[in-house]
């Protein structure tokens, strides 16, 4: 008998949704950065083939950048 898949553990379905993932990424990521910035506490970043420790002013400015960057093009 086929075993039948719960709709909120089909991983195909939800990486199909490409967006939620993101989104899910986005708000990990900002929360990873607000905790190291709330403590101190540098990122670990991959940077031109190396690992380089960023403060979080210097993660957030650049994902800042970045973002304005990307809602800047025609």
């Amino acid at each position: 008998m086929a075993q039948k898949t719960d709709p909120s553990r089909d991983v195909t379905a939800i990486l199909r949704e490409h967006v939620l993932v993101e989104n899910a990424l986005a708000k990990a990521a900002r929360q990873a950065i607000a905790e190291h910035k709330a403590e101190g506490l540098p990122l670990a970043m991959w940077r031109d083939g190396k690992v380089v420790w960023m403060s979080a002013e210097e993660v957030e400015a650049e994902l800042e950048a970045s973002s304005s960057a990307a809602f800047s093009r025609p």
